[in-house]
């Protein structure tokens, strides 16, 4: 079963999912008000619920939860380009070295990685291409957004994770 379908349009890729939809490396030129602030707080009342359902803990763009002595992490992160409107998810895993709870993004980067040899990194994506979510003008739409993000990291950022804890 598939989960979402891939539809060509223009020469450029685009992941329908059944709400909205991803875009591939070409910026949203969506000219709308949702912005920083808005998306911070909506994360805070929408996802950190769900995060924390599945054991993480966090707020604002960073979520970790510590399982057999590895700190497993998600980052929501905005495009860098300059409008803004869209955001990826990466998962990362480190060593948990019993630092003291909670844990921020800057003392997560501190951390040591698994090993030189594996790469314990990933940006989230239904077809392990890189993509981005965009963001829409109204709240219940980016709600909606929201709930797809979470669904990627339910079945993509879980079987990372599990690959990564057999080792």
């Amino acid at each position: 079963m598939k989960l979402y379908n891939l539809i060509h349009e223009s020469g450029r890729r685009t992941i329908y999912f059944p709400l909205s939809q991803v875009f591939r490396m070409t910026p949203d030129q969506t000219n709308h008000g949702f912005g920083y602030e808005d998306l911070k707080t909506l994360i805070n009342q929408y996802l950190k619920p769900l995060l924390a359902q599945n054991g993480f803990t966090g707020q604002d763009f960073f979520y970790y939860r510590i399982k057999h002595n590895k700190v497993e992490s998600v980052l929501i992160a905005r495009s860098k380009s300059n409008d803004r409107k869209s955001i990826c998810v990466d998962v990362h895993i480190k060593k948990y070295n019993g630092e003291p709870q909670p844990l921020n993004s800057k003392q997560f980067d501190q951390l040591e990685d698994l090993s030189p040899k594996i790469n314990a990194w990933k940006r989230l994506s239904p077809d392990d291409q890189d993509c981005l979510w965009k963001l829409r003008e109204s709240e219940s739409e980016n709600r909606k957004v929201l709930n797809e993000v979470f669904k990627i990291i339910e079945l993509e950022g879980e079987r990372f994770f599990r690959k990564h804890n057999r080792k």
